[in-house]
Parts: structure tokens; C-alpha cells; sequence
């Protein structure tokens, strides 16, 4: 359903009732694209395969996504969608997640929506900043299975969705008073995993 008429379904749509426009689209067709990042990635078929194998400090990967542009510096009204799938946990210990992640250069810190299945924490969808938790919901995800994870920001309001098979849902919502300043601080990134990111896209008002 696209109930505003601008190409992009509701689903998918930070603003389902205002003309939205296409911030960013990356099918991975093409191979591996121009991003800033860590060096363990690599195209399969239109997926991209990121290798994170350990749970120390330093065993991230992660993609920073190029959407600089004078008229988006405020990065209000907003989402960030991407595929995503787990093919192995990686490390002895720690947690092992998966997501996207919005950075704040002045706060130094970050919100992000992940994934994660780590020590104690069982397996769970986090809405968090940095290290912090806003929100979290349980979300009984699971290794090779596909899975829609969307973070949305309209003002200090961020809400993370995961879709699983069937269509079923998980909503993490809280505030934050982080704000992205440059589209340079958007990421996709993986902990503790190898996994696979299929399409990525970046929506928001014109």
C-alpha cells in the first residue's frame, strides 16, 4: 500500500501521509559500492557479505553511507531500511548483532537499532544510544532467515521495526535527543557475526 502516492510503500515510508522522496537506494547490483568502512566485506550475487568474527572492541565492520547534501542538514523525518541476514555467530563471547546506526557529532555518540542475541540479553530487538538502552523488545530472531529492519527519526523520536517471515513485526520506540548532523553519519554494521545486507534505502521529505 502507498497510501500518499510517492512510490514508496507505506511499510518503508517514514511519512506515510506526505510526498516523500528518495534519499538513497542501493541494490548492490553492481558489486561493492564506494562506501567508507571497514575492510571485511565483500559482494554476493546483490547482497553484500560483511565478516565481523570476533566480540572484542575492534571486530566491527560497518558501511557508512554517502548522503551528504546541503538541503538534508537538519536529517529530520526520516528512515533508514535495510535487509538483513545472520549466517553464523561468530566469537567466544559477547553479543553478536546486526543493524543501523545514526551518529551525532556533537554528542559523540550515536542511536542505533539492532539485532542482538548476546550474554544474558537472550535474542532481542535494542533501540539504544551508544551503549544505553531506550527500548528493547524480545524478537525471537534467527540465524539464516531474512529479515526487514527499518530506524526512523522524526524529531527526537526514533522509532527501530524488524519484519520476519509472515510479515510479523517488533517495534522498539523511545527519544533521543541525538540529531545526525551530516548524511555521512549513517551506517550499516555487524558485531559478532558473519552476515549478509541485502537492499539498503534512506527516505525522507524533499
Amino acid at each position: 500500500m502507498d497510501t500518499d502516492g510517492d512510490g514508496i510503500g507505506d511499510a518503508c515510508d517514514p511519512n506515510p501521509g506526505t510526498h516523500d522522496t528518495m534519499w538513497l537506494f542501493e541494490g548492490f547490483h553492481k558489486g561493492m559500492p564506494a562506501w567508507p568502512g571497514s575492510t571485511n566485506w565483500s559482494p554476493v550475487g546483490d547482497k553484500l557479505r560483511v565478516i565481523a568474527p570476533g566480540n572484542t572492541v575492534n571486530d566491527g565492520g560497518y558501511l557508512v553511507m554517502p548522503l551528504a547534501s546541503p538541503g538534508r542538514l537538519t536529517f529530520d523525518n526520516f528512515s533508514v531500511t535495510a535487509t538483513v541476514l545472520v549466517e553464523q555467530k561468530t566469537g567466544s563471547n559477547g553479543d553478536h548483532s546486526i543493524g543501523l546506526s545514526m551518529f551525532d557529532d556533537n554528542a559523540n555518540n550515536e542511536v542505533l537499532c539492532d539485532l542482538d542475541q548476546g550474554s544474558g540479553a537472550g535474542s532481542v530487538l535494542f533501540l539504544e544510544n551508544d551503549n544505553t538502552t531506550i527500548n528493547k523488545q524480545t524478537f525471537n530472531w534467527t540465524i539464516a532467515t531474512e529479515y526487514r529492519i527499518s530506524l526512523v527519526r522524526h524529531g527526537t523520536t526514533y522509532t527501530c521495526t524488524v519484519v520476519g517471515p509472515g510479515g510479523v513485526s517488533v517495534t522498539a520506540m523511545g527519544t533521543s535527543q541525538l540529531a545526525p548532523r551530516t548524511g555521512a553519519d549513517m551506517e550499516i554494521w555487524a558485531f559478532g557475526v558473519t552476515a549478509q545486507f541485502g537492499s539498503v534505502q534512506v527516505v525522507g521529505t524533499p
